[in-house]
């Protein structure tokens, strides 16, 4: 490998940002479209607030904030059932999937090449 090369190799593998997942659009959309109006930086209903959720999944309290998301609206805990325009089952699904395809990635990420350690 010639040094040039392994400089890159070194500097991607330092940096945070060439390992992390990026935040699916769609995640983020729905979160906005369905989690806003209880969960703002004024609200903040649940001691949660979506503004501080971040959109770095190699960050640990960003992965740990959109697992929490993740986990409650798949349990059909969030947006809760009492909310009269919230999302079906169907609206769900598509943001549930590219998070589990990002932290996927992520997962991915963290685990290296497989190489000699």
């Amino acid at each position: 490998m010639n040094p040039p090369v392994r400089i890159l190799t070194a500097l991607c593998l330092i940096s945070s940002s060439c390992l992390a997942a990026e935040l699916p659009d769609t995640a983020s959309a729905f979160v906005q479209k369905h989690c806003a109006e209880c969960h703002d930086e004024s609200t903040s209903k649940g001691d949660f607030r979506i503004d501080l959720l971040g959109n770095d999944l190699a960050n640990k309290a960003h992965h740990k904030r959109w697992a929490r998301v993740f986990e409650r609206v798949q349990n059909g805990e969030m947006p809760p059932a009492k909310k009269k325009d919230g999302p079906s089952a169907v609206e769900k699904e598509p943001a549930l999937q590219a998070l589990r395809l990002a932290f996927n990635d992520q997962a991915k990420a963290n685990r290296g090449d497989g190489g000699r350690v």
